[in-house]
């Protein structure tokens, strides 16, 4: 019996060596005589043909028979003690660590042969330096591929593991399935060192696309929750594709849209109606709140309620109070990127034009313990059965419209979210003064927001606009933005190849496709570029609109600009905006003046870039900009700096002890009077965003520049 076990067992240690699941046998020493050892390592050893990219009804079959032959309750606690093995242990982080020194070091000699190769004139500094870092680092010159592998990366035979574990969980009975998925696909899309050149990548793509479509396959609210807790981890774009296509696929089994499944997929992580979380640990309480939109706070006191700058070290240690502190501080964590998923969400309805009728609205959103944090800080819309429409908001007790009236809700009515493009400016002011009046902070710019009527030059150009045309953008940056707002987007690169696909964004409820034009920005000889041929900088061009067909593809002709729904167009138009407001070099103070280790700059930086540096922190206001100034003239009456502050046309004038100062409302940039001197001030934006506002009032959590 032995002997056929270890026969059998041996197709298992064919595993990877040195990773902590492949280390141990599938069965432990408690079960080596049990009746279910043979079946549990037929189940192993099955698990290792998980070789497809989805698995086949055969292999499905074959695992619902070994998993009830098991029993659903040992095969579940089976699989969570493998995937346990696969947390890193404090070794291998150690490893990854010293490999990550190891593989940067290789990108900066590359980056210096690159510029040794693009200058022609090979420095001796130059190459005494990649020499002293090949030797620091043990690598062989010449040997660009020979780097260690990183233990982390899961080999072929361990993906295959992983892969065939989570197809097979989603076959096992068990309300916890869908949390230890989401744990796994976590934990394996953790970026390493050590694989492809390029970069770190996923531990394993493949097992974590196994986590995707066994959530899908379960299609449960627990399961969709779980997806959209593994969005939240992951930026990577065709990943994110995945996660859409796995939250589709569990929307067509539940039998309802993708925007349901979501709304009723949002957990409470035991957070009371009131926006709190309590757990009493060691004499001590620990206080879980949501202090705003996006912000949660963790607050510990003692027995008679003395607030604590941290959790003692003797609570964190407690044998009882110790797995309490790790929950709650997790929670705290997961709570904030809720937080931040559920406004982007939201916000995104402008674009979908969703709306709900009044009982799920009062359900799914103001009676929920997270969304109703967001929702009683924001404006809606209630149109009654019989058509009359009125706009209401939270004034701390009951909903009203602007002017404090009560708003009687009609249950057979609908809710959707109120824009102020469908206003008049008179409306639009009523509700800023409400919303400034009650200080509430909105969690994206509502009451606030800027609007983008179309202009009369994009009338004249009738199929695109070049309203943030000829602007200079650091690429990664507008990048990373645009990502964030739904945008797709790809690199523009310095090589001979095509690479010019448009930034683009599908809005499938108006079956339109925009389209926003960049370009690689620079010399063209030797532009600013990345190790990996990347440019630094990009050019804005047009604003195009298409239509879908009834597949999704785009039309082959511009849609005339004036057929665009006013309100989809002046959302585009606001994205484009905050690309250009965040990414430009014109917002970047250090462009001036780079400090004493600056390298000489080249003609394009000293030519056209420092010319358009100097056009941005001069020119005339923006939307942006323009919303920034009329937040600035409702709340500077309330601040003590605010008799010592003027606005004069685009700046905001402040009379400072030593001089006076003039900041762009645009650009932030500073001149100082008389001479108009310019200012170099470069804040620290993580520092200013951990601190808040100091306690001074905005009313939305969303431009950095106003924060500061």
């Amino acid at each position: 019996y032995i002997r056929e076990v270890l026969e059998k067992e041996r197709q298992w240690l064919r595993l990877m060596p040195k990773m902590p699941w492949s280390e141990h046998s599938p069965c432990f020493i408690e079960d080596f005589f049990s009746d279910t050892l043979p079946d549990k390592i037929d189940l192993a050893v099955h698990l290792l043909t998980a070789e497809a990219s989805k698995p086949g009804k055969a292999w499905l079959k074959r695992s619902i028979a070994m998993i009830d032959a098991i029993g659903h309750d040992r095969a579940f606690a089976c699989f969570r003690q493998w995937i346990a093995r696969l947390q890193p242990p404090v070794p291998a982080a150690r490893i990854e660590g010293d490999l990550r020194d190891m593989y940067n070091v290789r990108e900066r000699v590359e980056s210096i042969i690159g510029r040794i190769n693009r200058s022609g004139n090979p420095a001796q500094a130059a190459l005494d330096t990649m020499t002293r870092e090949l030797l620091a680092a043990e690598i062989i010159a010449g040997s660009k591929y020979g780097l260690p592998t990183n233990p982390l990366i899961l080999s072929e035979n361990n993906a295959r593991l992983a892969k065939g574990v989570a197809w097979a969980l989603a076959l096992v009975k068990s309300s916890e399935t869908p949390r230890l998925l989401s744990d796994l696909g976590v934990m394996l899309m953790q970026r390493v060192h050590g694989g492809r050149v390029g970069g770190p990548q996923m531990r394993s793509v493949a097992a974590v696309n196994a986590c995707l479509w066994a959530l899908g396959h379960i299609a449960t609210v627990e399961a969709v929750a779980a997806l959209g807790r593994l969005r939240l981890k992951t930026r990577d774009r065709r990943l994110g594709g995945q996660i859409d296509k796995a939250m589709t696929n569990a929307a067509q089994q539940a039998g309802m849209s993708v925007e349901e499944l979501e709304e009723i997929a949002v957990p409470s992580f035991g957070i009371e109606a009131d926006g709190s979380r309590v757990e009493h640990v060691g004499g001590h309480r620990l206080s879980l709140s949501i202090a705003g939109p996006q912000r949660v706070a963790l607050v510990c006191t003692t027995a008679d309620g003395r607030p604590l700058k941290a959790i003692p070290k003797a609570v964190r240690q407690d044998a009882d109070g110790k797995a309490i502190v790790k929950e709650i501080q997790e929670a705290q964590k997961e709570v904030a990127a809720t937080l931040r998923a559920q406004v982007s969400r939201i916000e995104r309805s402008y674009l979908t034009g969703q709306r709900w009728p009044l009982p799920i609205w009062t359900e799914r959103y103001v009676d929920h313990p997270l969304l109703g944090v967001l929702s009683r800080r924001l404006i809606w819309q209630h149109v009654t059965a019989d058509g009359s429409v009125r706009q209401m908001a939270w004034n701390g007790e009951a909903f009203t419209d602007a002017t404090g009236a009560p708003v009687r809700l009609d249950a057979q009515g609908h809710v959707s979210l109120w824009h102020p493009i469908d206003c008049d400016d008179d409306e639009t002011d009523t509700w800023r003064d409400f919303v400034v009046n009650h200080e509430i902070v909105q969690p994206f710019k509502q009451a606030f927001r800027e609007l983008y009527p179309v202009t009369d030059a994009e009338r004249q150009s009738a199929t695109y606009s070049n309203r943030f045309a000829g602007h200079i953008l650091r690429q990664h940056q507008y990048m990373a933005l645009a990502k964030t707002r739904g945008w797709n987007c790809r690199h523009r690169m310095w090589v001979d190849a095509p690479n010019d696909e448009p930034t683009h964004i599908r809005v499938p409820r108006h079956a339109l496709y925009a389209e926003f034009w960049v370009e690689g920005a620079g010399p063209a000889d030797d532009p600013d570029v990345t190790d990996t041929g990347a440019y630094v900088f990009v050019r804005t061009d047009q604003i195009r609109f298409y239509r879908l067909d009834e597949e999704g593809r785009r039309g082959a002709d511009a849609l005339p600009i004036v057929d665009v729904p006013r309100r989809l167009f002046s959302e585009v138009v606001r994205d484009v905006d905050l690309m250009v407001g965040v990414a430009s070099i014109g917002n970047n103070p250090q462009w001036h003046d780079a400090g004493p280790d600056a390298l000489h700059p080249n003609d394009w930086r000293r030519g056209p870039a420092y010319d358009y540096w100097q056009w941005y922190n001069q020119c005339e206001l923006n939307e942006s900009a323009m919303m920034r100034k009329a937040v600035l003239e409702r709340l500077l009456p309330r601040l003590k700096i605010g008799t010592q502050c003027v606005m004069e046309d685009r700046f905001l004038k402040v009379d400072g002890r030593i001089r006076t100062y003039r900041i762009h409302l645009g650009s932030s940039g500073i001149l100082m009077e008389p001479d108009d001197r310019y200012l170099s001030i470069v804040p620290d934006i993580a520092k200013a965003l951990r601190s808040g506002t100091g306690g001074a009032y905005l009313p939305f959590e969303e431009d950095q520049m106003l924060s500061i």
